[in-house]
């Protein structure tokens, strides 16, 4: 997720860095989507962790790139939300990143 936060610096924002955060995305929503058809019961707790992950990948991104962590989003932005909800079969929308 990290990764996927590092879009505040537009200098790094070349063809080779999109297609890094294209192809993170996609592993980010496949395995979820693998983890969510396997054990429908963590639906539920599914925004609590997700929030929890995006704390910490957005504080890490801020250590990584030398930004202060207010350059980054506070909330996900639900990058992955269309994706990760048509491969889930969820019937509500989930913010992922």
């Amino acid at each position: 997720m990290a990764g996927a936060l590092d879009m505040a610096q537009p200098a790094k924002r070349g063809p080779s860095w999109r297609l890094s955060i294209a192809n993170a995305r996609d592993e980010i929503a496949d395995i979820l989507a693998d983890i969510l058809a396997d054990n429908p019961s963590l639906k539920s707790v599914l925004d609590e962790v997700t929030a929890s992950a995006y704390r910490y990948a957005r504080r890490k991104a801020a250590v990584e790139t030398e930004m202060r962590e207010e350059a980054f989003p506070a909330r996900s932005r639900g990058l992955l939300r269309r994706r990760w909800t048509r491969r889930s079969g969820l019937s509500r929308t989930v913010s992922v990143l």
